[in-house]
């Protein structure tokens, strides 16, 4: 490994990442004090529009949390499935996702991107650990967004010495060589932002703390986790990122967006949207809170000197005012001043005020409704709905982009568990139902499966509504579907099964509802075997008096092996011919199927993919 090529190659990304973000990460900083600044004027009212826009959006989804949802490639996994979701939903708890979430989310709508990094795996709790960045200490690669692949991703940060040990991979030369490197000039600027707005002064340097660059990068097509110095000059840790047994690399660094924009990672935010009317919002206040003090107290008192203060003229406030005037100079003081029109500076003022009240609802979809509050005028329901609706619209479109950086998390974490959770590991899960609690140890055989899981992140809102709508269009259909002559009785259960489902049963407590029948025992039997390849000698006597069609469907999703192609085989034989009658008598039905062709339970070894496919006359 040529390390010197690397910090060549790291201090080029470092610096050209750090001049395309300079301009707009002094504009972040700026902002700050926008959100809420603690340090504001006292005799001054803020507006915080940006604040009340970003907690209506934060409470939206949280109210309207996305969720994961995993689907496998055959239908005989569901119940796999539906294991892997409620593993999903322990370890969100364990690692904490709802906080981390919470600030991902923040800084998505403040900043325009949410950045969450995986540091490893625990060991103890058997889970990914994941923290989120601060996207004002992100230097990322300029050409990347959410489209074009990132080349690369720094974090400028502090860390103490004591945290930089061998075992976390860092290169003990190195760290003593240390001492004390001081942070970045740009690190120090944004720590004295968030001091300023929030009056807590977070300067570390004095408690063993150094500054760092903490990277991922390529070189040569090999991936790597890295540390610098802040000057740049010593590799402090090396992480090769090999792939794993499937060719995939881990991915590290999850972003997710606000409203994505090609060629800036990090595309446009809420507050870019609302910053220009909270500030004229907030001269506006205060221009008509002066006017208001001025129309009750008096603001200009006359004060007959030389001596101007002009401090007291140019500062903004609601105090009283004085103004100067040298009387020896014979001007009346009539004709030295005239009132200011009061009334049409208040009126301008206000409908200006509605005026960018329009313009933020129009540009962040957030109106009265939507914050919970009386609006200036009365609506009809059908109005209210139709707004509502448009509004929902509107936040569903955050919450699809949403959940792109969310599909990714779930599928590191996902392969996650095939990097590091072990054959001979278990993992305790608490399944809960209307009639018991009860924990499942999952091992590696019931998490990984050779052909990775489909991921679907959706609103739980959005989930429900379709689900609702699935379930009352199966409702209505299925009275006539359990009337009905030719209905089976394992389609009757199955579909009470369905019913259950769509109604927000679970899974156990559609089966203790509806228990399953002999034929369907039998065909969960006969499906495990075929699996392995067993094709059971007496399957025509067993099949008599058996519900054929029900047995067959369950059977057909069975894994490919011979065995399961000749059973298929078999079975179509006895619907399309003689056996297909299920109204003869047991005798004449055993003699009818007598006088087909049986297979003979012989182990075959597949030949050819088309073999599998096509069912052998």
């Amino acid at each position: 490994m040529d390390t010197h090529a690397l910090l060549d190659q790291v201090r080029t990304q470092i610096r050209t990442g750090l001049d395309s973000i300079r301009d707009k990460r002094a504009l972040f900083r700026e902002r700050l004090r926008l959100y809420v600044d603690a340090g504001k004027d006292r005799d001054k009212v803020s507006d915080n529009t940006i604040y009340a826009s970003m907690q209506l959006y934060l409470a939206v989804l949280s109210a309207d949390e996305t969720t994961v949802r995993f689907s496998l490639r055959r239908d005989a996994d569901n119940v796999r499935a539906e294991m892997l979701e409620a593993l999903a939903r322990h370890d969100a708890d364990v690692m904490r996702l709802r906080q981390l979430n919470y600030q991902k989310d923040w800084d998505r709508l403040f900043f325009g991107v949410g950045i969450r990094v995986k540091t490893g795996w625990d060991e103890q709790t058997q889970v990914p650990r994941w923290t989120v960045k601060d996207p004002l200490s992100w230097i990322p690669d300029p050409r990347g967004n959410h489209i074009d692949p990132f080349r690369f991703h720094y974090f400028e940060e502090e860390m103490p010495i004591s945290e930089m040990t061998e075992a976390r991979g860092y290169d003990p030369e190195a760290v003593a060589s240390l001492w004390h490197t001081s942070a970045s000039r740009e690190y120090d600027a944004t720590r004295q932002a968030r001091s300023r707005h929030s009056l807590v002064d977070a300067d570390t340097r004095s408690d063993g703390f150094v500054g760092v660059y903490h990277g991922y990068t390529t070189l040569d097509g090999k991936h790597y986790a890295l540390t610098v110095d802040a000057s740049m000059s010593k590799l402090l840790r090396l992480v090769e990122l090999s792939p794993d047994e499937y060719g995939d690399t881990e991915e590290l660094v999850n972003v997710s967006y606000f409203s994505p924009l090609r060629g800036d990672p990090y595309g446009v935010s809420l507050a870019d949207l609302v910053e220009d009317k909270q500030r004229a919002n907030s001269v506006l206040m205060n221009l008509r809170l002066i006017d208001a003090k001025f129309a009750t107290f008096g603001q200009y008192n006359l004060y007959d000197h030389r001596a101007l203060n002009k401090s007291d003229l140019t500062t903004s406030t609601v105090a009283t005012k004085w103004i100067a005037f040298d009387s020896s100079l014979g001007v009346p003081i009539s004709q030295a001043i005239y009132p200011v029109p009061r009334q049409r500076i208040a009126e301008d003022s206000y409908l200006v005020s509605q005026e960018i009240a329009r313009r933020i609802q129009t540009e962040t979809g957030i109106d009265h409704r939507t914050l919970g509050m009386q609006g200036d005028r009365d609506t009809t329901y059908g109005e209210a709905l139709q707004l509502q609706e448009n509004a929902n619209v509107r936040l569903g479109l955050n919450i699809e982009i949403a959940g792109w950086g969310e599909r990714e998390f779930w599928r590191e974490w996902y392969r996650s568990y095939r990097r590091y959770f072990s054959e001979n590991d278990t993992k305790s899960v608490r399944l809960d139902s209307g009639f018991s609690s009860r924990l499942v140890a999952l091992s590696h055989a019931d998490i990984v499966v050779p052909e990775e899981p489909d991921i679907t992140i959706e609103s739980r809102r959005t989930r429900t509504q379709a689900d609702e709508r699935r379930r009352d269009r199966f409702l209505e259909r299925l009275p006539l579907l359990l009337s009905s002559a030719t209905t089976t009785d394992m389609a009757r259960r199955h579909a009470l099964r369905k019913a259950c489902r769509l109604d927000g049963f679970s899974r156990s407590e559609a089966y203790a509802l509806v228990p399953l029948s002999s034929d369907e025992a039998y065909a969960e039997i006969l499906s495990k075997m075929l699996s392995r390849d067993r094709y059971p000698n007496d399957l025509d006597e067993d099949l008599v008096g058996r519900d054929i069609p029900g047995i067959l469907s369950i059977i057909e999703h069975a894994p490919d092996t011979i065995a399961k192609v000749h059973a298929v085989a078999r079975l179509r034989e006895i619907l399309t011919e003689q056996g297909g009658d299920s109204s003869l008598e047991p005798e004449t039905r055993l003699e009818a199927l007598s006088r087909i062709p049986k297979y003979q339970s012989v182990r075959y070894e597949p030949i050819s993919l088309q073999d599998l496919q096509n069912p052998v006359e």
